[in-house]
């Protein structure tokens, strides 16, 4: 089938707003928050896009759920979990690794990929209007003009080839993109390389699972388990090639399974996965963004690879929204790179910490490893976003930090987050109207920014007329954090992250004079395209 674009916008050279190689989670999930934004998304697919199971993620954390809340999922359709858990040899629990969790939200979510994807391509669909998928085609060559990005697209299946453009290109398509080589982007490779066979089971009867992802030492390999049902899980061994290679290596792991699985099971899928290490140079070369593995190769240990790539997407999608609709210049888009890569980085680097005990050669030194921590011994890993670098103020110790996650009413109609908060700016107080802080310079700024400006009271005014709107929480949560923090305002940018927080309007106005330093409007707000 030969696809075609839709109706060019407003600016007949112009095709899309945006571009995005790669139909995976984090490409599709980055088309999801731009159609939320009313911008015109293009999706290219090397594959078909109902060709789900090629390698795939087993777990997300709590923020990525937070994230997928906004899009209409729900956490409690997803099998929670605490963290990991390392059975030694003699079937004792020896280390538990704890992520940290958000208010309400377990640390980690077991997902099975092929389903969830499944479900955000039809979230996409939805959007005929603004949305195009082009499955089966690569992008051969792409082109950087000043105010736009030319992609020569190739048919695989008529060989045909046509020229888009774009206002902006994202490469979401995984390890193995080209777009890092095609915009002469280096590679920093850091020491560690692994293969891992992956296998999905559904077996016959429910096994009894907990709310942990498990690790196994004894055996002839490295095993671990995530399940998302008492029915379906997913194996992952490490393995080397020639291993890989050996004849009687199936047999082998099939009696691992046999081992492991209650009752007869059935093998689904499987893959071989190589995981590296390694992190771009540039993940910016003006209209073009790399984002999630094209940027960064994430050991598997702690389940943030995926994770990684939709907090990459999210950090960018309302940057590029300011600027599409007009309301912004571009030098928004130059903070992408720094929050994620100082995140990315660390992400690298606790994983080396984890690799000491995960991804060493040989059970025997994990086993001596093992030995010298206490059995049962927990480990807690603080892995949300945290920016110390870009678009953030420097006045409060929250500043560049995830707004707790609270839940709120408006009278007796309880609401989500997204509901209250929006997709855009916010600026909130607490027991105190925002606006009437605020001095008229600065109002008029932020509704350029288009921001919300919302009032939290303790027991919400039905009659409350004011040009902010007023909110009460739904428990004593965010009282009380307001309350201890001494805070009274907070700044709050699109993708949840606390710009700063104030106990009086001095500071706020302060701060958001710094902000408009950061991000300058255009004087035309009307969208061109």
């Amino acid at each position: 089938m030969e696809f075609k674009p839709q109706s060019r916008a407003n600016d007949e050279s112009v095709d899309f707003d945006i571009i995005i190689i790669g139909y995976g989670m984090v490409g599709t999930i980055a088309a999801l928050l731009a159609l939320r934004y009313k911008l015109k998304v293009a999706v290219l697919e090397i594959r078909k896009t109902d060709d789900l199971y090629v390698p795939k993620a087993g777990r997300i954390d709590a923020e990525t759920m937070r994230i997928l809340e906004q899009l209409g999922f729900s956490r409690f359709d997803f099998k929670a979990l605490q963290g990991t858990k390392v059975i030694d040899s003699n079937g004792r629990e020896a280390v538990k690794i704890e992520h940290e969790q958000l208010q309400g939200f377990s640390s980690l979510y077991s997902i099975y990929q092929p389903d969830l994807q499944l479900e955000l391509h039809k979230k996409t669909a939805a959007f005929k209007d603004n949305f195009t998928i082009f499955e089966k085609h690569r992008a051969e060559a792409i082109e950087l003009k000043k105010d736009r990005v030319k992609i020569i697209a190739h048919n695989l299946e008529t060989d045909d080839f046509f020229e888009l453009s774009s206002r902006f290109l994202l490469a979401c398509n995984g390890q193995e993109s080209l777009v890092p080589a095609q915009c002469d982007f280096n590679y920093r490779l850091l020491d560690y390389t692994q293969f891992s066979l992956n296998i999905e089971t559904q077996s016959k009867e429910p096994q009894e699972t907990d709310n942990l992802a498990i690790c196994y030492t004894e055996g002839q390999y490295q095993l671990s388990c995530i399940s998302d049902s008492a029915l379906h899980q997913r194996w992952e061994f490490k393995l080397d090639p020639d291993t890989m290679a050996a004849p009687d290596v199936y047999e082998i792991i099939r009696k691992e399974l046999d081992k492991k699985i209650k009752g007869d099971f059935e093998i689904l899928h499987s893959f071989v996965y190589k995981f590296e290490t390694r992190i771009l140079d540039k993940w910016q070369q003006k209209r073009i963004f790399i984002t999630g593995d094209a940027a960064h190769i994430i050991p598997p240990y702690l389940g943030m690879g995926l994770s990684a790539g939709v907090k990459d997407v999210y950090n960018l999608i309302w940057k590029i929204a300011l600027v599409a609709e007009r309301r912004v210049k571009g030098q928004i888009l130059d903070s992408y790179q720094p929050e994620r890569e100082e995140v990315a980085k660390n992400l690298l680097e606790l994983n080396q910490y984890i690799n000491q005990l995960f991804g060493k050669k040989g059970i025997g030194f994990f086993e001596k490893v093992l030995a010298i921590l206490d059995f049962g011994s927990t480990k807690k890993i603080k892995l949300e976003s945290r920016y110390s670098k870009g678009i953030i103020g420097r006045k409060h110790k929250f500043a560049g930090r995830l707004l707790p996650v609270f839940t709120f009413r408006n009278n007796l109609k309880m609401l989500t987050e997204a509901q209250v908060l929006g997709g855009d700016f916010v600026v909130a107080a607490y027991n105190c109207d925002p606006v009437d802080a605020l001095n008229p310079k600065n109002i008029e700024y932020l509704a350029q920014l288009n921001a919300r400006f919302l009032r939290f009271d303790l027991n919400q005014n039905p009659d409350y007329k004011r040009y902010s709107q007023c909110f009460s929480f739904a428990d004593n949560a965010g009282t009380l954090w307001f309350k201890k923090n001494k805070i009274r305002y907070i700044l709050l940018r699109p993708d949840r992250i606390i710009y700063d927080a104030f106990k009086d309007e001095k500071q706020l106005n302060k701060a958001v004079s710094g902000l408009a330093k950061m991000i300058e409007v255009r004087k035309r707000v009307k969208r061109i395209l």
